[in-house]
């Protein structure tokens, strides 16, 4: 009895140690990345080719973000998300983090899991990290995060969990390592396991096992889903007789391969969200579904993926590669539910807007580029943000919002086999959209509960808004005729009339064009420089047991390469020792709680 009521005291002190009090109206966030996701290929926006029924049943439960625009590529992408801050500030903009360079998110910026901690939340990744990891203060449960299970590079294999090394001269034979970990070890227990069902029953272990009222969860799951796994090009389905079978009627292999893996990653969806419900906190929850970037149609990570009838594709400053799928669900929203807004929101915003969500005075996070969109989204007023600053790289483009539409300054050259329109329309008469799916999921099920009931209606009219604004004013978005537009000095498209980007009208509107290319070139010179280097021949993995480690950490050696030998699947003892330390964690937290 002594030592419980220690523990208890012992709990409390530390509590208020940690932070501010939990407050009963402090919101759940549960924010879910989808990995080089095509705008085209979730069946909201118009698809009958895949079919994504609870991400659908989201969507239309929920608020359709329009205009939600994110960096071209993952990791600065995931550098604006996790700072409130355009990438050009921190040095992180440019090339994705390779396998293997030393360098990272700069260890003076606050992230949004640390400032959401500091308001007693507790905090989890799920998933894909690719913000450093060549020392463990870079790594996820040194930035915030209390636990962490994934991987720290770009993307791995979906049942080996390996990924290759980068180098100048390619992917080279042997330089692969094992890159899964949980809050830093390696963990070899997993390996065999699909990643998208591994991350969702981590996910749905953490929701049972949250208890509101030590404070409030916010939990991120970063699927590898739909990017491309192991060496970037392949993609791997748990059962490819299964999914050929299901997704029979997409003639192209690739692109079935493709459908398996956006189907399972739609699964997760439903499980995540049910899992919500059983717990009794989806009442109490904020989700956020999104896409980091654009799908990669053509490219070195090649994952056959639509952005269709967007120009363009990942790695380029076109709609195709920064206009990304987003909605948002909580019953905070109940005025806005059910609709399409087509306010300005960018990957920087979301800091400030769960911080405001949270209770926490946005005043006190100091100067963002993010702005919080909790009062426009909960109460329906206009987006505060007027321009959105799409990147400043090799090429560089802005985008403004006046009283007629919504202006895209495109300054520089694209890769030119990547610029036109190059995915798949999706669409086919003799594929119906299953909208008995959609209505009986287990997404919709447990959203009904504590927003208005979805409807057949409801679906079909939101789906209708949001693949009709843009097919019905494209004038040239046709899958398969690239069209080779360069904007040497600028190009300007007015994306109200225009979401395409098919006619430059810099000619039409030159005092504008004037204004918004002084206006990048305000945002140029604050560009710091990017922090990009070469890859670090002592983090291959051969010389770390196959694995991937922070190399650079005083206490790791670095051993000449050895051969590399499949690591066999770790059996009884095997699995027992590598658990081991987090029996030993529980039971410590048992002792402590």
């Amino acid at each position: 009895m002594a030592g419980t009521l220690v523990a208890l005291l012992l709990g409390v002190g530390l509590a208020a140690l940690a932070g501010p009090a939990a407050s009963a109206e402090q919101p759940n966030i549960v924010l879910m990345i989808a990995d080089d996701l095509g705008f085209n290929d979730v069946s909201f926006r118009g698809s009958t080719e895949f079919q994504t029924p609870n991400i659908d049943a989201l969507a239309y439960s929920g608020v359709i973000l329009d205009r939600h625009y994110v960096l071209p590529t993952c990791t600065p992408s995931r550098t604006a998300l996790y700072t409130g801050l355009y990438p050009i500030r921190t040095g992180m903009q440019g090339w994705p983090l390779k396998a293997g360079e030393p360098r990272g998110l700069p260890l003076h910026l606050r992230t949004l899991p640390e400032r959401l901690r500091a308001l007693n939340y507790s905090t989890n990744l799920v998933g894909k990290w690719h913000q450093g990891s060549f020392k463990s203060e870079y790594t996820p449960t040194r930035r915030g995060f209390d636990h962490h299970l994934g991987y720290w590079n770009g993307y791995m294999s979906y049942f080996s969990h390996r990924v290759h090394m980068d180098s100048p001269n390619g992917l080279q034979e042997g330089r692969i390592g094992y890159d899964l970990h949980w809050d830093g070890r390696t963990a070899w227990e997993y390996q065999g396991q699909y990643a998208t069902k591994m991350f969702t029953e981590r996910a749905e272990d953490i929701i049972r096992d949250h208890k509101p009222a030590k404070g409030p969860l916010f939990l991120t799951i970063a699927h590898l889903a739909a990017h491309a796994g192991l060496n970037g090009s392949i993609l791997e389905v748990p059962d490819e007789a299964a999914n050929d079978r299901e997704h029979g009627h997409i003639q192209d292999r690739n692109r079935r391969q493709l459908a398996g893996v956006i189907g399972e990653m739609d699964a997760s969806v439903g499980r995540v969200i049910r899992a919500l419900d059983q717990r009794g906190i989806l009442n109490n929850t904020i989700i956020v579904f999104m896409a980091d970037n654009g799908g990669e149609t053509e490219g070195p990570h090649r994952n056959f993926a639509s952005n269709w009838p967007l120009r363009g594709q990942k790695w380029t400053l076109f709609e195709g590669g920064v206009r990304g799928a987003a909605v948002v669900w909580s019953p905070r929203l109940q005025s806005r539910l059910g609709s399409v807004w087509d306010g300005l929101m960018h990957a920087t915003d979301w800091l400030p807007t769960f911080y405001e969500a949270a209770g926490g005075d946005v005043a006190d996070l100091g100067p963002l580029d993010g702005q919080s969109q909790w009062r426009s989204l909960s109460q329906g007023v206009v987006s505060t943000r007027s321009e959105v600053l799409v990147n400043v790289d090799e090429g560089a483009a802005i985008i403004s919002q006046d009283d007629s539409s919504y202006w895209k300054l495109v300054k520089g050259q694209q890769a030119l086999d990547r610029s036109g329109y190059l995915g798949d329309s999706g669409r086919s008469a003799s594929i119906q959209y299953n909208l008995t799916a959609v209505l009986s999921s287990p997404a919709a099920a447990a959203l009904g509960k504590y927003s208005t009931p979805l409807t057949a209606e409801v679906a079909e009219d939101l789906r209708n808004q949001a693949k009709s604004g843009l097919t019905t004013r494209c004038r040239a978005g046709v899958a398969g005729k690239p069209v080779n537009l360069t904007c040497a000095p600028y190009c300007l498209f007015n994306l109200k009339d225009d979401p395409c980007e098919s006619k430059d009208v810099a000619d039409v509107y030159p005092a504008l064009g004037k204004e918004m290319l002084d206006r990048l070139a305000y945002w140029e010179k604050l560009a710091v420089p990017k922090l990009d280097t070469a890859v670090d021949d002592a983090a291959d993995p051969r010389r770390h047991n196959m694995t991937w480690v922070p190399w650079r950490d005083a206490a790791v050696s670095t051993e000449a390469p050895v051969t590399p030998t499949a690591a066999p699947a770790p059996g009884a003892a095997a699995a027992l020792a590598a658990s081991l330390p987090l029996l030993l964690v529980a039971a410590a937290v048992l002792q402590r709680h």
